[in-house]
């Protein structure tokens, strides 16, 4: 009785030994690529370093430049650089891994997260048509919306950007009124007006170009999380352990959270207030 938790012990040391050492050090069928850091063989420690520092790219161009198209990057993952690799792996089917979970929304996959290659062709299928260049180009209902983001909102925006789109009592050739233009700012609102209008009609759509304190406001709390993707997509078991059982012990700041849950009700409420609005031509919905 007293050798079974010794035993025991021992077992489990050899289970990890072997699953995490031994077998893809030395049988795993990676073992045959070059690896970009000695310990990618057994650990995926060297790329997570690199992604959490932000050289991840460059430290993946140096091992290609170094080591050929196909570099091992950890124990079960892989790095492929050049046409021919990407085109067998987009058009081999492929099953998407457990990294692509991270994306699902309200608890649901959708279709970039969906990780059956068959069931991520199944819903593809289902939006493909409108999101073809042809519909596109044909579509009445996307050339009316456009149409009006740009005439109604965009230029004005450009020409008195200080004053939104109220252009009445500016004089064409009062040059005292233009100012400059913060360009990114309002390509990224030019953007997120076009996409939710094709999806959720002009009506239910956001107005970012001329609503620029909201605007501000939004991009701020947006691109702010684009600091810390790091914890959730990498390491989400890790993560998902330290909140649970060491709350003291903050990954990231605690407003990265909360800046989600804040985007994902306002994204939400973008898919309910299309039942509420009536459809004309220039603010029928084309997906949702």
């Amino acid at each position: 009785m007293g050798l079974v938790i010794p035993t025991a012990i021992g077992a489990l040391a050899l289970l990890l030994l072997y699953h995490h050492v031994l077998h893809p050090a030395l049988i795993s069928p990676l073992r045959k690529l070059p690896a970009a850091h000695w310990t990618c063989h057994f650990s995926s420690a060297w790329i997570l370093a690199a992604r959490l520092y932000r050289r991840e790219n460059r430290s993946l161009h140096e091992a290609h430049i170094k080591l050929g198209p196909v570099v091992r990057i950890g124990p079960a993952e892989v790095s492929v650089d050049g046409v021919d690799g990407m085109r067998v792996i987009y058009q081999g089917g492929f099953e998407k891994g457990f990294w692509y979970s991270v994306f699902s929304n309200y608890g649901v996959p959708n279709m970039f997260s969906t990780g059956s290659s068959k069931h991520h062709s199944a819903r593809k299928r289902m939006i493909a048509n409108v999101y073809s260049k042809s519909y596109l180009q044909s579509s009445q209902a996307s050339k009316a919306q456009i149409s009006h983001i740009v005439f109604q909102r965009l230029l004005p925006a450009l020409s008195y950007p200080h004053r939104g789109s109220n252009t009445e009592s500016i004089d064409q050739g009062d040059t005292a009124a233009h100012k400059d233009v913060e360009v990114f700012g309002l390509f990224l609102a030019l953007a997120m007006d076009v996409i939710t209008a094709y999806l959720f009609g002009l009506s239910n759509g956001t107005d970012f170009i001329q609503d620029e304190q909201y605007r501000q406001s939004w991009q701020e709390m947006y691109l702010a999380r684009a600091n810390y993707p790091f914890w959730t997509q990498e390491v989400p078991n890790l993560t998902a352990a330290c909140a649970r059982w060491l709350p003291w012990l903050r990954l990231y700041p605690k407003w990265v959270d909360e800046s989600n849950v804040k985007l994902s009700q306002w994204n939400l409420n973008l898919c309910q207030g299309v039942t509420k609005n009536a459809q004309k031509p220039a603010t029928a919905k084309v997906q949702y």
